[in-house]
């Protein structure tokens, strides 16, 4: 690139990243000063209003406090006076307040129980017992929420208060005062509010409860969404230290245009006032402000431009002229002079490359004689380059032919087989490793040996322990590996270091899928602990489960039920019909306490014809409900079967208590002998 055009280019960098940072500081201070202005305009407009309202609030309830100490709504609840009487008194009274005060839509009277006796509408002798005016009403003036009056079809505020007579509660006098002509005359105030201004009340429930400037009906139906004011501050019209950058909020209103608002909460309502205008008038001096800025800017750039293109001619005009002399000393003059007289750098530089290709020239005719030279070296040095490859070829040869040994014995070997790095990544893997891992070569390949071949994640420590060990020395480990579609297999891995120059480079892993094996000692170990006639725990294994939860009882202070039962006349049914038909029988007892006890309960055929059957947290105080639903089940095997005889038990029970603990041999003991002794009550 051209030094002109450079010059040129840096200038305008400088004053285009100097002019935009100018204008976002000069830009953020100015909205800055008008966010405050309009932030503590709004607060002021809050605060006003918020006191207004809570001005006319308090007339309310003095007004209210007033009116229910009047003559006339005491004697409409006094059961001395003749019911008639003091209805028409009261009614005439009601008629004659809303007649003289504007605000006043609605009178009621309720009597103690909450039942209207008299009102300004065709409402009376409705219950409001349970209605929310009459319950905070009873117990001193309440403001209720604004809402709708079915009567009068008019947007109201409830204001009760009890009444009283010789100091008893009566009962509750309600009036609701018309929200039209105080209420949202002050919150629809347009003052200093501008175009896209407005005031609004929100409910408790979040809905407008006033008229809004730009939408009509949206009185408890606009649902509005204020973010939480902050808890600390208890009285937030109060000033405070925030800042108004702090207070204001930026965000979508109600009719989903961007405005700034603020709210205050009004906590005797449990009200918010919140006021807002639009972004695009609040800040539409800053945008005016931008436009002005950027305007000066781009003539800035547009006089820069031509200053900068003067001085760039200036300065490149002799360095051209150098240009255009060394040019024609690259094309092998070395006898074209390129200096001026010029006192400045260039002429410096122009007479230095003069010097420059003096002392080239001297250079040239040295190298000639040295070239002469490096000739005649050259072919020695070719001669003795070719007995050094004769010998690299034969060492290469030897390396093909282990190699290709080596891949033959990894390739065929009938186990799996693979060549991992110090890092655990596969280089390759044999066809038996694919064949049982379901991974092709190349799926393999490049993949780390603890990706994909690990399950659970809990593993993936121990497959990283696995790899650095089998680099350190040799390796044999029994562990759990996963295939690629997901299924999981024993292996036995042997793990054997590669070095190269005394430094492990690699492994190689050789993985035995010993699946059988596994299963021949599941199978084992299954005979071992479990009954194979009734597939119930056996007498040995039984024990041992009992000891086991006769410590997790004591530890955890819970009650363990034991029982112990036999099966009655069957030395008479093998006598009768045979071992086999015994052995069915013991099969089927056993389906029937598999069937009809919880899972967590434990079976043992202790031996012959006799059952332990363990109940973790039950006590003795179940035992009645457990022997009854097995004995219910026993009926329906025995309709079931319909043998030539009956299959009864005799069952004993016993009690594992922490706070008094008994040995195991006891417990059995105890059930046994309670099983004997309902075997001879059945006698």
């Amino acid at each position: 690139m051209k030094i002109q055009k450079k010059i040129l280019i840096i200038v305008l960098s400088l004053l285009i990243v100097v002019g935009i940072t100018c204008i976002l500081i000069i830009r953020n201070i100015a909205t800055n000063i008008i966010k405050e202005q309009i932030t503590n305009n709004l607060i002021n407009t809050t605060q006003s209003r918020t006191k207004h309202i809570e001005t006319l609030l308090g007339e309310y309830e003095e007004l209210t406090k007033m009116m229910a100490t009047g003559v006339a709504y005491r004697d409409a609840l006094n059961e001395n006076i003749a019911q008639a009487q003091r209805i028409d008194v009261v009614n005439r009274r009601i008629k004659t307040i809303i007649e003289t005060h504007e605000g006043i839509s609605r009178i009621r009277v309720l009597d103690k129980e909450g039942i209207i006796i008299a009102s300004s509408h065709e409402d009376t002798e409705i219950d409001k017992g349970t209605h929310e005016i009459f319950l905070k009403g009873r117990e001193g003036v309440f403001i209720g929420d604004l809402h709708l009056s079915l009567f009068t079809h008019e947007y109201v505020l409830s204001v009760a208060n009890p009444i009283l007579l010789n100091n008893q509660f009566v009962g509750v006098l309600v009036i609701n005062f018309g929200v039209d002509n105080e209420l949202f005359k002050i919150i629809t105030n347009r003052t200093g509010l501008g175009e896209t201004g407005e005031v609004y009340l929100v409910n408790k429930d979040g809905y407008m409860i006033s008229p809004s400037r730009f939408i009509d009906d949206v009185i408890l139906k606009q649902k509005i969404d204020l973010k939480p004011i902050d808890t600390e501050e208890e009285n937030p019209t109060e000033p405070s230290d925030t800042s108004p950058g702090e207070v204001i909020d930026i965000g979508r209103d109600y009719r989903g245009i961007e405005v700034l608002s603020i709210h205050v909460h009004l906590p005797e309502m449990n009200w918010s006032i919140v006021a807002q205008i639009d972004t695009q008038e609040a800040f539409a001096p800053i945008t005016q402000l931008t436009n002005t800025l950027i305007l000066v800017f781009v003539i800035i750039i547009l006089f820069s431009i031509l200053i900068s293109s003067f001085i760039s001619r200036t300065i490149t005009r002799p360095l051209r002229r150098l240009h255009e002399s060394t040019e024609e000393v690259t094309k092998g003059n070395l006898d074209h002079k390129v200096g001026t007289s010029s006192p400045d750098e260039v002429g410096q530089l122009s007479r230095a490359f003069d010097e420059m290709t003096t002392n080239l020239k001297k250079s040239r005719e040295k190298l000639k004689d040295y070239s002469k030279n490096l000739e005649k070296k050259i072919k020695e040095r070719t001669r003795d380059l070719e007995i050094d490859i004769s010998k690299r070829k034969a060492i290469e040869k030897s390396l093909r032919k282990s190699q290709q040994e080596f891949d033959s014995l990894f390739k065929n070997s009938p186990e799996a087989l693979a060549y991992l790095d110090k890092k655990g990544t596969i280089l390759e893997v044999n066809l038996r490793f694919c064949e049982l891992f379901g991974y092709s070569s190349t799926e393999s390949k490049g993949r780390n040996i603890d990706d994909g071949f690990i399950h659970p994640p809990d593993k993936m420590e121990e497959g990283k322990i696995l790899s650095k060990k089998g680099c350190e020395g040799y390796l044999n480990y029994e562990t759990i590996r996963k295939k690629k579609d997901g299924t999981l297999f024993p292996v036995s891995i042997s793990a054997t270091p590669l070095g190269i120059d005394g430094q492990a480079e690699g492994e190689i892993g050789l993985y035995i899928d010993i699946s059988e094996r596994k299963q021949l000692e599941e199978k084992l170990e299954k005979f071992a602990r479990i009954d194979s006639l009734t597939g119930c725990f056996n007498r040995g294994y039984g024990l041992a489960l009992l000891g086991r939860q006769i410590k997790l009882s004591h530890r955890s202070k819970s009650l363990l039920l034991l029982a112990f039962l036999d099966i009655d006349g069957f030395k008479s049914i093998n006598d009768t019909f045979g071992h086999g038909e015994g052995d069915q029988v013991l099969i089927e007892v056993s389906g029937l306490f598999k069937s009809t006890l919880r899972e967590i309960d434990i079976i043992c055929r202790m031996g012959g014809d006799e059952y332990l059957l363990i109940f973790p947290g039950s006590s003795l105080k179940e035992a009645p409900l457990i022997k009854a639903r097995l004995d219910e089940d026993l009926i329906k095997l025995n309709q079931i079967l319909k043998k030539p005889y009956m299959i009864e038990i005799s069952i004993g029970f016993s009690e594992y208590d922490p706070a008094n603990p008994q040995p195991m041999e006891e417990l059995i003991r105890m059930a046994d002998q309670k099983m004997y002794e309902e075997k001879k009550k059945k006698k």
